[in-house]
């Protein structure tokens, strides 16, 4: 039996959860799971996304809306009322080592643990390499890009990812929508509320008494039946080292906003 070290639904700060699942890659051990939020909401746009192209720079600053960039590929996310999961592993440990292989056995325990909570959700096809990188070239926002093996709820996207591999690990996290915010995401990635509501799912649209933690226990019971053992975390601080993670946060400033003064609180409090 394989273990899984999880660490529960926690909110943090951009700079710190994007130094947490860093952390994870880079110094990890074992399969290393964790759910988090974001406070204050903000934008994560890809590696090599020009942000100018996809974020409303001007209505984020006025809004206080602060935009952090990922280690990770992928499109631009607004993190607000959305849970955000992390999968962080030796690349030995999938059947299929190939980005689509390692992304398609993550998405097969996603989507038994949305079908779990009552989300009538289903994956959609392969995409061929030009659709994608012809979208990637638009700028398109992480929820209206396509993706092979993405989750749709209803022919809508309801769950947008992102990966990154170094020489013997991977880093997979994404955006699982709660309760999307049509017209705020649009201001903010530079789309229309109408384009959103035409291609983006929310869970709180099929279940609308969901909670976080209901998620949660879904997804630990689809781990558990898929033979993995729990080994669960009080926080996903107790299972990094936290200087490391704050250095890594220098990795990943924020480009409007200002970084909440978490860092050394939370060293105090362990």
């Amino acid at each position: 039996m394989t273990d899984i070290q999880f660490s529960p639904y926690e909110v943090f700060s951009p700079s710190m959860n994007m130094a947490i699942d860093e952390y994870y890659l880079k110094f990890g051990t074992g399969i290393n799971v964790r759910l988090y939020g974001w406070t204050p909401a903000a934008i994560s746009i890809g590696r090599s996304q020009n942000v100018e192209q996809v974020v409303d720079i001007p209505f984020c600053a006025e809004n206080g809306i602060p935009i952090v960039r990922r280690s990770t590929g992928g499109g631009a996310v607004y993190h607000k009322n959305d849970i955000t999961y992390m999968v962080s592993a030796p690349i030995s440990v999938f059947q299929d080592r190939s980005v689509v292989g390692m992304y398609k056995e993550i998405a097969n325990h996603l989507l038994k643990t949305l079908k779990k909570i009552g989300i009538p959700c289903h994956f959609a096809g392969a995409v061929s390499p030009e659709e994608r990188r012809n979208s990637l070239k638009q700028g398109l926002a992480c929820f209206l890009l396509p993706s092979d093996y993405e989750i749709l709820a209803q022919s809508r996207k309801l769950v947008g990812s992102a990966q990154h591999r170094e020489s013997t690990r991977m880093l997979q996290h994404g955006s699982i929508a709660w309760n999307f915010d049509y017209e705020e995401t649009a201001a903010c990635l530079r789309t229309t509320s109408e384009n959103l509501q035409e291609r983006v799912a929310s869970m709180n649209h099929f279940v609308p008494t969901l909670s976080v933690e209901a998620v949660q226990e879904a997804l630990l019971q689809t781990l558990e039946t898929a033979k993995f053992r729990i080994v669960r975390a009080d926080s996903a601080l107790s299972s990094v080292n936290q200087e490391k993670v704050i250095e890594l946060m220098k990795d990943f400033p924020l480009q409007l906003g200002r970084q909440r003064n978490e860092n050394s609180l939370r060293l105090k409090e362990n």
